[in-house]
């Protein structure tokens, strides 16, 4: 223990006595130690903490599927719901649930807020009574659901979150006779969850829970045919998810023999809430950490040579303590002492670097978030606890060890004739110059690795820019309307309530056209349903064609500028009693009618040709009851999102079909207007929150409106996840690429310095001084170009790593693959350029008398 003092007291002297060498390796280990800090922090929020779910390991979710009709994840219908839990032996409980991501309440009501509560909308989730105890989550306040929820006749109340109870009961400690009204309708509050629960990943948590016996929707969500939950399940002790899913198996075989025309090409799926929770991004995470660390790699590397180059002005002192009897371990103890000293600062510094870095947005790239994938990690679990800085410290004592191995093993053998008689420059070690060689190739190799990646990736962010999202979203402004069910339960008041606010919104100022859609392009999976073409033959039960649909109103199209490629697009005759009609896209046309013309043809959506005869039959099918006749085909918008091919879709008259919510989508005009005090106002969109917000007042004092956001914003959100993969990685290359050129530059100034002499010679023989550079530049680019050989091997394993990622460009792209090269060629050359030029102006006779 005395000896390991020793060694750190006189390491710390020695590195204080070189304060400028010493910083400039905490400084280079900081960046990379601090990098991989804060990705491994998203790592461990997403990938290895564990879920915050009593028994999380036996959580899983089942899901079904129609991989032929593009549906790998669907959610069930509560009768198929209720059939898996009866039949089902594997599980030993199963909840559903659901949350409409374009319905919301409107909160009214009692406030115990000191500055009062204006009316607001908020995400609610309907889940079956038993969501909480699979959980395994206990309320916070009051107490959960009981299966007499379920119930309509039975309801006792609600849970909220712990957010909505500090904002509407800020000192309430207690849930006796609170209550919120929820369009209108007066609920008690029977409990509060904890603050850090988060189950369904909606794009607005969930703040209010309701159990299905209080589903507005009830009676049209919950038949055979209509899949809107998801569905968990607890496996049974002992019992692995396999023999779960052969189980699933033959339920679904049995489903579809019992009900064809709603099952029947239908298979039912389990999969562990863990992979659900990060399947999405677990790839992009593991590959950025690969990335870091290899920009870590890239600065050891750095950092040996630094100190190899050091070690060169310590011969003298290695080789008289090994004259006085220091032993070769000692030494190498000695020198490894001041690395790992080296690599812990850095690490502390690191630190102070990962805690900027995870507060910013591109450092939590945790995907979007999508209704019916449960539970993934927040940017707000992403922290520097205890597993991250534990994480911190083995990667410090590890990377000291990794760069400060060669040098101290190089430093353990002075060659004490050398070291003791050596006066100045020229007088480098063979093997210790090959070993900085080795090095920087190295650096090059993984530097040209990491710039083929980032290539790649701003090639498919290139190509997913340009493609076109079939509107134009410049000054076009999005607002949500949700109507309460309560108060607009009948269609006469939604279609008279939404015509009334388009009205006054287009009669604002600047409004160029105004309309509205059921759900606004690039907002997520869009709503389909299968359908029939009328007089044509009936498909085969289980391959029925699908089609996604939104009912708009006339000023959509203008609104959005989507373009007319046939026929006419729906208008103001198009009202209850008129014919019926529906307006498809381009993709629709081709696919179902490629060598013809659709003007004219008939089409049934099934969700508008469901008939319930009777309570508690199954619903039938009238397609003569639903038909629709197509008036005209528009050019193809990409809903899902940017990066998804365009879906079959029907737009139909929303006079025809009112729904309750509606996204307002309103044009304003870019004529840039001059204020009193000559401040220019601009085209911003948003200003015309404001107007819409009192036009809808004006018509329903309790009606809020919500998610106010240009389309612009919408289409930029659609990119961030590309975007902030892309920008990370980039960042990651060009920190390499500088590094290895720092690297390079390094190596060849130290060896110019050692080379003193030889040049010296060179020169008093007639070499000139091109002849020197060449000599310099061309020992650099021999290098770097084994280095590119060997990153163009660990680019082709890199680009298929990252193939899931690409779009638009293929893991072979012979643009990337030329480019890098040269990049990395042409900072070689740069690097190699500054030493050159000493080099050649080296003056013999001084070189000479200085050997």
């Amino acid at each position: 223990m005395h000896t390991v003092v020793m060694d750190i007291r006189f390491a710390l002297r020695s590195l204080f006595a070189r304060r400028a060498f010493s910083a400039t390796i905490i400084a280079t280990l900081a960046l990379g130690i601090g990098a991989n800090t804060a990705i491994f922090s998203v790592v461990n929020a997403a990938l290895l903490r564990p879920l915050p779910f009593r028994d999380a390991d036996r959580l899983v979710l089942i899901w079904s599927e129609k991989p032929a009709s593009g549906y790998p994840q669907m959610p069930l219908s509560l009768p198929n719901v209720l059939d898996v839990r009866t039949r089902a032996r594997s599980f030993e409980d199963v909840a559903v649930w659901t949350s409409f991501n374009d319905t919301r309440f409107s909160l009214t009501g009692a406030c115990a807020a000191p500055a009062g509560c204006e009316p607001e909308k908020v995400q609610y989730a309907i889940v079956s009574s038993n969501l909480f105890s699979v959980l395994g989550t206990r309320p916070a306040l009051g107490q959960g659901f009981i299966a007499a929820d379920d119930a309509r006749e039975s309801v006792r109340g609600v849970v909220v979150s712990q957010r909505l109870w500090d904002r509407r009961f800020t000192a309430r400690r207690t849930v006796d006779g609170a209550t919120i009204t929820l369009d209108g309708v007066t609920h008690r509050v029977i409990g509060v969850l904890p603050a850090s629960f988060a189950f369904v990943n909606a794009p607005r948590e969930p703040d209010v829970w309701l159990p299905l016996g209080l589903d507005p929707f009830r009676d049209r969500v919950y038949a055979r045919g209509a899949s809107g939950l998801g569905v968990v399940a607890k496996l049974r002790a002992g019992v692995p998810p396999t023999v779960a899913q052969n189980e699933l198996n033959v339920i679904a075989a049995d489903l579809a023999r019992e009900y064809p025309t709603f099952n029947r090409g239908w298979s039912l799926h389990v999969v562990g809430l863990r992979d659900q929770a990060v399947g999405g991004v677990r790839d992009a995470l593991l590959i950025l950490l690969g990335a870091v660390a290899l920009v870590l790699l890239i600065g050891c590397a750095n950092v040996a040579n630094l100190l190899l180059a050091r070690a060169s002005s310590r011969d003298q002192e290695m080789a008289t303590r090994a004259a006085l009897g220091a032993s070769r371990g000692r030494l190498i103890a000695q020198m490894m002492t001041e690395s790992v000293l080296l690599s812990i600062a850095g690490g502390t510094a690191g630190v102070l670097v990962a805690a900027w870095l995870v507060e910013l947005p591109a450092a939590v790239p945790l995907g979007a978030p999508s209704v019916f994938v449960p539970y993934s990690a927040r940017p707000a679990d992403v922290t520097l606890d205890g597993t991250v800085l534990a994480f911190t410290l083995a990667l410090s004592i590890v990377t000291g060890l990794i760069f400060g191995l060669a040098p101290a093993v190089r430093a353990s053998r002075p060659s004490l004739y050398r070291a003791l008689s050596a006066r100045g420059p020229g007088s480098g070690d063979p093997g210790r110059v090959r070993t900085r060689q080795m090095l920087v190739v190295a650096e090059v190799a993984v530097s040209l690795t990491l710039l083929i990646g980032a290539g790649l990736l701003l090639r498919s962010f290139v190509a997913l820019r340009a493609n076109d999202p079939g509107f134009r979203p410049d000054h076009v402004l999005a607002v949500d309307l949700d109507l309460p069910a309560t108060r607009y339960g009948d269609p006469t008041r939604k279609a008279q309530f939404f015509d009334a606010v388009l009205e006054r919104v287009a009669a604002l100022p600047s409004v160029v056209s105004a309309g509205g859609i059921e759900q606004l392009p690039l907002s997520g999976p869009q709503q389909t349903t299968d359908f029939r073409i009328l007089g044509a033959p009936p498909p085969t039960p289980g391959d029925e064609p699908d089609v996604s649909y939104a009912s708009v109103t006339p000023g959509y199209f203008d609104a959005m500028s989507l373009t007319l490629v046939r026929g006419r697009l729906l208008g103001l005759q198009d009202r209850p009693g008129a014919s019926r009609v529906a307006v498809i896209n381009e993709t629709m046309a081709r696919r179902f009618w490629p060598n013809e013309n659709p003007i004219g043809k008939r089409v049934a959506l099934s969700i508008e040709s469901l008939r319930f005869d009777r309570p508690d039959a199954p619903p039938r099918l009238d397609f003569e009851a639903g038909a629709r006749e197509i008036v005209g085909i528009v050019a193809d918008v990409r809903s899902s999102g940017i990066a998804e091919a365009p879906l079959p879709a029907a737009y139909v008259p929303f006079a025809q079909r009112p729904v309750g919510n509606l996204s307002l989508a309103v044009r304003v005009r870019c004529a840039r207007e001059i204020q009193r005090d000559g401040a220019i106002t601009g085209c911003d969109p948003m200003r015309l929150v404001p107007p819409i917000r009192a036009a809808v007042r004006a018509l329903d004092p309790d009606q809020p409106i919500s998610a106010a956001v240009t389309m612009t914003d919408v289409v930029a959100a659609s990119l961030r996840g590309p975007r902030e993969r892309t920008t990370l990685l980039s960042a990651f290359a060009i920190v390499a690429v500088l590094l290895a050129a720092v690297g390079v530059y390094g190596v060849m100034a130290c060896g110019v310095t050692e080379r003193t002499r030889e040049i010296g010679v060179r020169v008093a023989l007639g070499a000139a001084g091109p002849d020197v550079v060449r000599l310099v530049v061309g020992g650099a680019l021999r290098m770097t170009a084994v280095g590119v050989v060997l990153g163009l091997a660990g680019g082709v394993v890199a680009s298929r790593l990252l193939g899931s990622m690409l779009y638009g460009v293929t893991s072979t792209d012979v643009l990337t693959y030329v480019a890098a090269p040269l990049v990395i060629l042409a900072v070689g050359l740069l690097a190699s350029w500054l030493p050159a030029r000493r080099a050649a102006r080296v003056d013999p006779a001084s070189a000479l008398r200085s050997g």
